[in-house]
């Protein structure tokens, strides 16, 4: 099934913290941890708002997501780009990345960094 990338909607936010949450925790991270982040970790319409985020989906359905920011005039930062389990070491994020890449390039940004 072909993967698609698209613009975040408002919608998505329930979707996408689910993704986040899934993601995190395919990591092997211990369970008190993992409720720590999920109650301070959210995608919101707010977040959606702010950050310039893209959705990848298959068969309709979001698999992964990325969200920029701008750091500065020449930089955008990568504040999440998150997969979910089900769908990850299938290209998926390499997709999201190489689609933030393209979009700094369009908005001239000179560098693209990770979450610090």
């Amino acid at each position: 099934m072909p993967l698609k990338l698209r613009p975040a909607t408002l919608s998505d936010a329930p979707v996408l913290t689910d993704i986040l949450h899934r993601s995190k925790a395919s990591w092997g991270y211990p369970e008190e941890t993992m409720a720590t982040f999920r109650e301070h970790w959210r995608i919101s319409e707010a977040t959606i708002r702010s950050l310039q985020m893209t959705v990848a989906e298959r068969g309709g359905r979001p698999i992964g997501f990325s969200g920029l920011s701008a750091e500065g005039e020449d930089t955008l930062l990568i504040d999440f780009l998150f997969v979910a389990p089900e769908a990850q070491r299938q290209g998926v994020g390499n997709l999201l990345l190489s689609r933030a890449e393209d979009y700094a390039r369009s908005k001239s940004h000179a560098s693209l960094s990770g979450i610090r």
